[in-house]
């Protein structure tokens, strides 16, 4: 028997797909399926890169699941999506927005404009659309930067390399 020494070793040979957090999900999703007489998408059934190709990779970095948007039609392309641990262990309900022709939870959408959830609720109790608050938000990611700046130019605060 032979044993490889490390120059011989392959480092840059990637995992297989079996051990990724995706393939991982589709199977799962898949025996859940079978296990529980759920609905799934045909196309998914046997083919892992066409579930891939429709639900995409979850966002970086981990803690991410995927959900139902309504239970009772299934696993279909157009019903999953990636949502946050700590947003399914929030026991809260998941609220969905249609936003550019497309539905996203709310916890989604605070996240990607820039602001906590609390914040994108409480405008959204005040009767604000989607569209004010992403707007809001990024006029208040512009102060920032500006106020950022400012206190630079004044010689008050060392410049962050991670903004």
């Amino acid at each position: 028997m032979k044993t490889q020494t490390l120059a011989e070793f392959d480092f840059g040979k990637s995992k297989p797909r079996s051990h990724t957090r995706e393939y991982r999900s589709w199977y799962y999703l898949k025996r859940k399926a079978q296990r529980q007489s759920i609905p799934f998408q045909k196309s998914w059934r046997e083919d892992y890169e066409q579930f891939k190709a429709d639900v995409g990779e979850p966002p970086k970095p981990t803690g991410y699941q995927l959900v139902l948007r309504q239970p009772e039609q299934g696993y279909i392309w157009s019903n999953v999506f990636w949502i946050s641990n700590k947003r399914v262990n929030s026991h809260k309900p998941l609220v969905w927005l249609k936003y550019k022709r497309q539905f996203h939870e709310v916890s989604q959408l605070a996240e990607s404009f820039g602001v906590t959830l609390s914040a994108f609720e409480r405008w959204r109790g005040q009767g604000w659309s989607v569209r004010k608050i992403e707007a809001h938000a990024k006029k208040l990611y512009e102060q920032k930067q500006h106020n950022q700046w400012a206190l630079r130019r004044a010689g008050q605060t060392k410049p962050n390399p991670n903004v």
